[in-house]
């Protein structure tokens, strides 16, 4: 199984703000989320979970420090499992061990200990600074030790307010 993360953040790093983005609504960069994501397994964090609306065509993995405490009930339709860690994702052999790739979706924390297990990241940076209250590392320090495949820019138009840059990065080898 092949680990990518898929994330949006800032030239700063800012990822979130209040549980949600940062800057207003992207619907390019959505759409280009819905398509990477469709199909497949996507892990997540409990805390980002609860924050979710259900995602259609995903199965959730959520990674929780305790299974006694993972989630609202009833449990969601689109919920495969949860898992303590990333490495039992890895090496479980339950549901996901098919999968040929499962999507790390956030949040931050889950971001942080999936990186050094991920084999592609597929990297949206968003033009400008903005008032943030989660970050990752700028993504200059954010992609070392994987090498850039694309990069494409997209100026902002009537749909979409700010400009983005979409990357795709493999892991060196």
């Amino acid at each position: 199984m092949n680990l990518t993360a898929i994330l949006a953040i800032a030239h700063d790093g800012a990822l979130g703000l209040g549980g949600g983005l940062p800057w207003p609504r992207l619907p390019r960069d959505l759409r280009r989320f819905r398509e990477a994501t469709m199909g497949k397994v996507c892990l997540v964090g409990r805390r980002t979970y609860d924050t979710l609306p259900m995602l259609r065509g995903r199965r959730l993995a959520v990674l929780t420090h305790s299974h006694g405490k993972v989630m609202r009930e009833p449990l969601r339709a689109d919920m495969v499992s949860s898992y303590t860690s990333v490495g039992s994702l890895l090496t479980c052999g339950g549901d996901e061990s098919d999968e040929p790739e499962v999507m790390v979706i956030g949040g931050a924390e889950v971001y942080r200990l999936a990186w050094p297990h991920l084999d592609r990241i597929l990297l949206t940076v968003v033009d400008g600074t903005h008032p943030a209250d989660t970050y990752l590392s700028p993504p200059g320090v954010l992609c070392e030790g994987f090498t850039c495949l694309s990069s494409q820019r997209h100026d902002p138009d009537a749909d979409n307010p700010l400009g983005v840059v979409f990357s795709e990065w493999v892991r060196r080898a």
